[in-house]
């Protein structure tokens, strides 16, 4: 079943604010577009993440989506981020 928007609103308040948290893998959720933008804020906040796994879910797809993912390449603390499906 995976991850869904309401799940993925949690998790982003909860990371928002973890500064001990380094890697994040929450590849094979299905958490979707939906759910990549509502965790996208709690991950741009959290300034702890090197490791960053969101493959399979679903999130690539649209031409739009290219300026989500720049937003994440700019991220100063992330080093690995995985988007692949």
């Amino acid at each position: 079943m995976g991850l869904g928007p309401k799940t993925c609103k949690i998790l982003s308040d909860l990371i928002s604010s973890n500064s001990s948290i380094s890697h994040l893998d929450i590849s094979n959720n299905q958490i979707g577009k939906k759910g990549f933008l509502k965790l996208l804020p709690g991950l741009m906040k959290n300034h702890s993440i090197i490791h960053l796994n969101l493959g399979c879910n679903d999130i690539v797809g649209e031409e739009s989506d290219n300026n989500i993912f720049e937003r994440l390449t700019e991220h100063k603390s992330i080093i690995s981020l995985n988007f692949s499906n």
